[in-house]
């Protein structure tokens, strides 16, 4: 629906009402609707990971009507998914001119379309792990509300946003992807605002890892920022991309899994008896 949206409305704004040519403006469709998702899928299958493991302990806690055990799972999950996903889309918009050198050559609206478009993966991947648990707890009319409410969004700010972003000088076709974010963030607080009142869910925690980990992402991007004084991002060569991919990557995870656990967040998240699993397996296999 959020693309059927976007056939109907991106294309003729840009070219009719913005100047781009058709060639363009279909160019922009393109990466929008096929290349830029398929790098949105990488973060999405977090998010799917993460609902397979939650559908079937939620389900438990909701025969035992354990409402104390559904708090305590929800804000897990949600703790996991902001912590594995904020970090992978900050640094993959921070690198999406390589990315997009070493999958697709170069190219005059791709680094620019997926630097900001990636965004889209976080929310959705937000939207779609809430909304699977107020369809697990059974709160269907719900779920319906907040589907219809983020597509009449869209709708209805799609093309004033287009045209809004290019009197403000930014590049026209973030006004279609702020409109995506707009329509999944306010079915993603629907599903919040269901969930508080009907379960009595409590995010305080939750509040307080988000902070963590946009603190431990910002420190990631400054340590980026500084190798980039050293190792230049943009490289004509596919093949040197690919290293250059691989030394951030390395970098900024070290940075941020050191932060993270300097400040206990992964012993917050993930629990102290998950942890020591992990380290038993892997005591075991040396």
């Amino acid at each position: 629906l959020y693309s059927f949206v976007d056939t109907f409305t991106l294309v003729k704004t840009l070219a009719e009402q913005i100047g781009y040519t058709t060639a363009d403006a279909e160019t922009v469709m393109g990466i929008i609707s096929t290349w830029g998702s398929k790098f949105n899928m990488i973060i999405i299958s977090i998010s799917t990971g993460v609902i397979i493991s939650l559908i079937p302990n939620l389900t438990s806690s909701l025969v035992l009507e354990d409402k104390k055990d559904i708090h305590r799972k929800i804000n897990q999950t949600f703790q996991i998914l902001l912590f594995l996903t904020i970090p992978m889309t900050v640094g993959l918009s921070f690198l999406a001119e390589p990315v997009w050198m070493v999958f697709y050559g170069s190219s005059k609206f791709g680094p620019s379309v997926l630097s900001y478009f990636v965004f889209v993966a976080l929310i959705t991947s937000l939207f779609t792990t809430s909304v699977t648990m107020v369809q697990v707890l059974k709160y269907y009319k719900v779920v319906f509300i907040s589907l219809a409410t983020g597509v009449l969004l869209k709708a209805l700010l799609n093309v004033s946003l287009i045209c809004g972003f290019h009197k403000m000088g930014l590049p026209a076709y973030y006004g279609s992807i702020t409109a995506t974010m707009i329509g999944y963030g306010v079915s993603f607080i629907i599903c919040l605002i269901a969930l508080h009142k009907k379960c009595g869910v409590n995010y305080e925690d939750t509040v307080k890892q988000f902070i963590h980990v946009l603190c431990g992402t910002v420190l990631m991007i400054v340590f980026l920022l500084l190798l980039k004084l050293v190792v230049p991002i943009v490289v004509s060569s596919r093949f040197l991309n690919i290293f250059i991919i691989m030394i951030y990557a390395i970098v900024g995870m070290i940075v941020y899994f050191v932060f993270s656990w300097k400040m206990h967040m992964i012993q917050d998240i993930f629990g102290d008896n998950l942890l020591k699993k992990i380290l038993k397996r892997k005591k075991k296999g040396a």
